[in-house]
């Protein structure tokens, strides 16, 4: 008796199974290739922190001044860069990052941004948290003068999804640092302060409690943000232009399309120091006016986060 062989059906019948089997399988095998990828990478950049806060230590204890301020990877070392031969030797087993920059102040580490390799994204940890993924690009959409110039464009992997920045300016409390604004608004229209609770005093409306509301719910729209964001105040939309606003602080409000119906502007986090019930908005005119604190009225949150310059290099 003969050996029957397999027919073309069946043949393509195997082919087809085999095909959705790799299609099932393969994304798995990559997901699975990439968590682990990067858990090791994470397990890498908490090792050579953790380095880097022992060698700190040891420091402290030999009685080794450590002075305030930004300090950057160089050759091993980790050296102030406003007083250059303050450095601390960090020992870690495996390959040294590509680059590393911390904060330090009042002898605490504040902030902390690693880069395993060249080009690769970054690691970044405020004080008291854990390390996060974030991704940082140039835009080429408005980029007018570079160094970090006002209008300057970031795209930015924040919150699980790229955000586009607009650069306000250098932080007023920190030079290392500069303070960036989202290209538009964040949710639905809020009142800058509604709780009368919170919000009122001998029961008028006082606005130098503060934009209890408009901050709570920017809190509760960026919960896993890696970077935590506030309201933009009045000093910092100002000290962004001479003369007339530039178009991409207010220049998207006019659009049609966007998802929030009726909008007018957004609230800075400045209160109006001649009207108890005002503060301060950004309006789709390009201008900066004062409105009643308890309306919604058109007015949204437009997050602004603080960030080192070395995250932006």
């Amino acid at each position: 008796m003969k050996n029957r062989g397999f027919t073309l059906i069946e043949l393509l019948a195997v082919l087809v199974i085999l095909t959705i089997i790799a299609l099932i399988a393969v994304p798995i095998v990559i997901n699975i290739i990439d968590n682990a990828r990067n858990s090791a990478n994470k397990r890498s950049v908490e090792l050579y922190a953790r380095a880097v806060e022992l060698a700190i230590q040891e420091s402290k204890i030999k009685h080794i001044y450590i002075p305030d301020g930004i300090y950057t990877l160089n050759n091993g070392q980790i050296c102030n860069e406003e007083e250059t031969s303050k450095c601390i030797t960090v020992e870690v087993n495996g390959t040294e990052p590509n680059s590393y920059a911390m904060t330090i102040k009042n002898g605490i580490i504040i902030e902390q941004i690693i880069q395993l390799k060249p080009n690769s994204q970054k690691y970044i940890k405020p004080t008291n948290g854990e390390f996060k993924e974030i991704t940082v690009t140039k835009a080429t959409g408005n980029v007018p003068q570079g160094n970090y110039a006002a209008g300057d464009e970031y795209i930015i992997h924040i919150g699980g999804e790229d955000r586009i920045f607009f650069v306000l300016g250098e932080n007023t409390d920190d030079s290392n640092k500069v303070d960036l604004i989202m290209n538009k608004n964040i949710g639905n229209l809020v009142a800058w302060c509604n709780n009368e609770t919170l919000c009122k005093t001998n029961s008028n409306w006082d606005n130098t409690k503060g934009p209890i509301t408009a901050t709570a719910y920017l809190q509760s729209q960026t919960s896993n943000w890696e970077i935590i964001p506030t309201l933009p105040t009045k000093e910092q939309i100002q000290g962004a232009y001479t003369g007339n606003m530039p178009t991409w602080m207010y220049d998207y409000l006019n659009n049609t399309t966007h998802s929030v119906s009726g909008l007018s502007g957004y609230w800075t986090n400045s209160f109006n120091t001649q009207n108890s019930t005002d503060a301060w908005v950004v309006y789709r005119e390009g201008r900066v006016s004062s409105s009643y604190i308890i309306t919604t009225n058109g007015y949204g949150i437009r997050p602004v986060i603080t960030v080192s310059k070395f995250l932006l290099d």
